[in-house]
């Protein structure tokens, strides 16, 4: 699905083989900056999501799990400064492009009748739809209400009645 090829060619471009320091995998730079991207999360939170996480470990393409950090949160500010605006949103649009492409095309339907007067108006709304059972109305009486303490004057007043045989 995520033209692995197209995007570490672009990434590629702008890194050197001659001088530097060794690169860190290109495939895990790019599924590091998806798991960022996608969790809206910034560079530290990042890679402690990632050090966290076995399922993230493995997407980023770790063969097991490891306890240390995968990489620096420095490495995010140099992939930025390294690649710049330009290649960052060359990557967005392979992304996009290849998304585009696997979106299954929908088939247009015509209504024949279009002309139709007589089309029945949709009935008004009529009470309230409660989806999630957390949402369901709940018989809990909170300790400031006061029917509460009426509630509760009413059962000792019936349990003196009982235990001395006259009203209060």
């Amino acid at each position: 699905m995520i033209p692995w090829d197209a995007l570490a060619s672009v990434y590629a471009k702008r890194s050197s083989t001659t001088y530097g320091r060794e690169s860190i995998d290109v495939r895990m730079v790019i599924r590091a900056l998806i798991v960022k991207h996608k969790l809206k999360l910034d560079d530290r939170s990042t890679v402690l999501m990632i050090g966290e996480n076995i399922y993230l470990q493995y997407f980023c393409g770790l063969r097991s799990f490891q306890k240390e950090k995968p990489c620096h949160t420095k490495v995010f500010l140099d992939i930025r400064k390294r690649m710049g605006a330009v290649q960052f949103d060359l990557w967005n649009a392979l992304i996009i492009e290849k998304a585009d492409r696997l979106k299954p095309k929908r088939k247009q339907t015509i209504d024949k009748d279009e002309n139709k007067k007589d089309k029945v108006a949709p009935n008004p709304n009529k009470g309230s739809l409660k989806i999630d059972a957390t949402v369901a109305n709940q018989k809990i009486v909170f300790p400031t209400d006061a029917n509460l303490l009426n509630t509760a004057r009413k059962k000792v007043n019936v349990l003196l009645i009982c235990f001395t045989n006259r009203q209060v």
